[in-house]
């Protein structure tokens, strides 16, 4: 499920990038290559997206095998996205907050979520030896 999720997610993410180079910069590469760093918001969407490229072409099972523990490392990338997205989400905005901060917020809420779920699974794993 969750690798379902995450590959949604890229695919998301690839439809954002096509609409931004085909729709507001007409596959003007020289404009997209000059634009990325003047813009920081395009930064971090830039960014965000490269990594997100990574954890796709590294999410299959052959690839797991082959990066053995280098994969789970790239893969704590998963906690790093959400946050430059939220962040490439407001600084794109000239107004109006509540969006980028309602999905800031549903990310907060699952990330505390993980963490007391980790707590309990490790209580009852220490109680079991």
């Amino acid at each position: 499920m969750r690798r379902m999720f995450g590959l949604y997610a890229f695919f998301y993410a690839t439809l954002h990038v096509i609409t931004y180079v085909w729709l507001d910069q007409n596959f003007d590469w020289m404009e997209i290559v000059t634009d990325i760093p003047k813009r920081p918001f395009i930064t971090i969407g830039f960014i965000s997206f490269l990594f997100l490229s990574a954890l796709a072409a590294t999410s299959t099972n052959v690839m797991q095998r082959r990066l053995k523990t280098k994969w789970k490392t790239l893969h704590k990338l998963v906690y790093v996205i959400p946050v430059l997205v939220v962040t490439h989400f407001l600084w794109s905005l000239k107004a109006d907050y509540s969006e980028p901060l309602f999905y800031a917020s549903i990310f907060i809420l699952l990330m505390m979520l993980r963490i007391i779920y980790r707590n309990k699974v490790g209580k009852r794993k220490a109680q079991q030896i």
